[in-house]
């Protein structure tokens, strides 16, 4: 959220005002978003139960507490393991 006072200032001279008002709002929403998943994974009540028992939020939270609390040189996406694939940060997977 502290960038978009820069962003603001950038977009105004390359953007329409609807486009940067809607862009400005865009990235507010998103970085709320990502704030409350992330106090969602360390507070149960944060979160309804419902998406707490999906697949996408048990793993996501597995993989953030164990960047967290075992190996903090992996694992860093909250929402997304897209970079961590990218980059070579993800935790090996277990073989079964």
């Amino acid at each position: 959220m502290k960038y978009l006072g820069t962003g603001w200032v950038v977009t105004y001279f390359i953007m329409a005002d609807s486009t940067r008002y809607l862009l400005i709002a865009a990235v507010a929403l998103g970085s709320l978003l990502y704030d409350w998943t992330h106090l969602a994974f360390h507070f149960d009540d944060v979160m309804p139960k419902f998406l707490r028992n999906t697949y996408w939020f048990q793993s996501m939270q597995a993989a953030h507490m164990h960047h967290h609390f075992r190996d903090n040189s992996k694992e860093f996406g909250v929402t997304v393991d897209l970079w961590d694939r990218v980059y070579g940060t993800e935790r090996a997977k277990k073989l079964n």
